[in-house]
C-alpha cells in the first residue's frame, strides 16, 4: 500500500527600489505560501501524485486522461477524483505551449470553458494550487487536459506534476 504526504511551499522575494532625490526607498517583500496535504483522499488530503517530463510532438497535442491512463511511480493507474496541484513547466526555449481541456472529454472545472487555455512561454511554467478540497475530475465525460504544441516543425518537452485525491470528499 502506497502514502503520500506532500508540502507545497511557493516562496517569493522581490526588492522594489526606486531612487529619489535625497534617498532610495526600498519596499521587500519575502513571503512562503504553504499548502500542507496529510495521506488520505478527503479534504486537506491527497493519496496520488503523478510526474513527468513529457515530449509533444510539432503542432500536436499531449492528452492526457487523468483517470484511469497515467501511471505513478509505481506502474499503477491513477484514478483522480479531485486535483488539488498543478504544475506545467515548458522546457523549450522558444515554442510556447497552451493547456486546457480537450475537446473531446475536458476537464473544464478549473478553466471554465471548453475552449478556455493558459499559454506557457518558453522557459514559463503554470502552477494551479486549489484549494484543498480540490477540483473535481469526472471519470469518462469530464477528466482530460491537453498540452498543445502550435509549433510546426519542432517538437518539445515539458514536466508536469499533478497531486490529487481518489474520492471526491
Amino acid at each position: 500500500m502506497s502514502s503520500l504526504t506532500t508540502a507545497i511551499n511557493l516562496k517569493v522575494h522581490a526588492s522594489y527600489t526606486k531612487a529619489l532625490d535625497l534617498s532610495t526607498v526600498t519596499d521587500l517583500l519575502s513571503k512562503v505560501y504553504t499548502l500542507t496535504l496529510a495521506d488520505g483522499n478527503e479534504d486537506d488530503e491527497a493519496d496520488l501524485l503523478f510526474h513527468d517530463v513529457r515530449a509533444v510532438a510539432d503542432d500536436t497535442d499531449d492528452d492526457l486522461d487523468l483517470s484511469g491512463v497515467l501511471t505513478d511511480a509505481f506502474g499503477t493507474a491513477l484514478l483522480f477524483a479531485k486535483i488539488k496541484f498543478l504544475l506545467i513547466k515548458n522546457l523549450d526555449d522558444t515554442q510556447t505551449f497552451s493547456v486546457g481541456p480537450t475537446a473531446a472529454v475536458g476537464w473544464t472545472a478549473p478553466f471554465g470553458d471548453i475552449t478556455d487555455r493558459i499559454n506557457i512561454a518558453p522557459g514559463a511554467m503554470a502552477v494551479l494550487v486549489f484549494d484543498p478540497i480540490g477540483v473535481t475530475v469526472t471519470a469518462a465525460t469530464a477528466d482530460g487536459l491537453t498540452v498543445t504544441n502550435g509549433d510546426a516543425g519542432n517538437a518539445a518537452n515539458y514536466e508536469i506534476v499533478i497531486i490529487g485525491s481518489t474520492t471526491a470528499a
